[in-house]
């Protein structure tokens, strides 16, 4: 069995280390992106909670007591124009908010929880309902008994965030090879002194103990060069020193 060159083992050895580097690149963009979307998703949930009690604050001071009103679906009062695009379609449908005044829903939209499901805590909270994840957040209205309750399907930032993994996979599996491809030339550039080097001593003849050229060398190739040297020059003295006993 054959030993393996020197290219093949620092390519064996460099290309694991960066293929490692890459996923754990990966791994912090993925971790950030993942941070950044729910960040981004929490603060439009917040914006969706305070423009909806701009809008209802009217209809609560006109509120009698009377039973909770179910604010229509929007791809229905929209004349179904989300069908045109199903992606908006279906984030129309992973919304919903609830309005309580004296913790009793006053207004709700279609797609939201059933009353079952308790008024939540100010702030953020997740609640699974229908064998899924809702981001919940919760505004009371200072100086009232009022909740404005708006929510939405944690699986929209799952899908998000795995449409940016498999961005970020698709170039790096193409990548991959072109990489390995550049690092095996590379390192063949990068030895080809040391070829130089193997061919100026192989092509020599017996004879032929003069100095190779060291100038040349790199930095790090230079003490060997030298070494070289200092055993032909020993070889050269040696030979001479026999030559009168031939």
């Amino acid at each position: 069995m054959s030993r393996p060159t020197l290219t093949r083992k620092l390519f064996f050895r460099i290309t694991p280390t960066i293929l490692v580097t890459m996923a754990v690149i990966g791994g912090f963009a993925f971790n950030s992106a993942t941070r950044e979307i729910n960040n981004v998703y929490d603060a439009q949930l917040i914006n969706d909670a305070n423009v909806l009690w701009v809008l209802l604050n009217k209809q609560f001071n006109d509120d009698n007591g009377g039973p909770a009103t179910q604010i229509g679906d929007i791809d229905f009062s929209m004349g179904n124009q989300l069908a045109l695009n199903e992606d908006a379609d279906d984030y129309a449908d992973a919304h919903m908010f609830r309005a309580w005044k004296d913790n009793k829903i006053v207004l709700f939209s279609g797609s939201t929880f059933p009353a079952e499901i308790p008024l939540q805590k100010a702030g953020f909270t997740t609640v699974r309902y229908d064998s899924e994840h809702w981001r919940i957040y919760s505004l009371p209205i200072p100086d009232t008994h009022i909740v404005i309750e708006v929510a939405e399907k944690v699986a929209m930032r799952e899908t998000l965030v795995s449409n940016i993994l498999l961005n970020l996979i698709f170039p790096l599996l193409i990548l991959i090879p072109l990489i390995s491809l550049l690092i095996w030339f590379g390192i063949n550039s990068g030895l080809s002194t040391i070829h130089m080097l193997v061919q100026q001593i192989r092509s020599r003849s017996p004879d032929d103990l003069s100095a190779i050229p060291v100038g040349t060398l790199p930095r790090d190739l230079s003490p060997l060069g030298r070494s070289i040297n200092q055993l032909l020059e020993n070889l050269d003295d040696l030979a001479e020193s026999r030559a009168p006993f031939c």
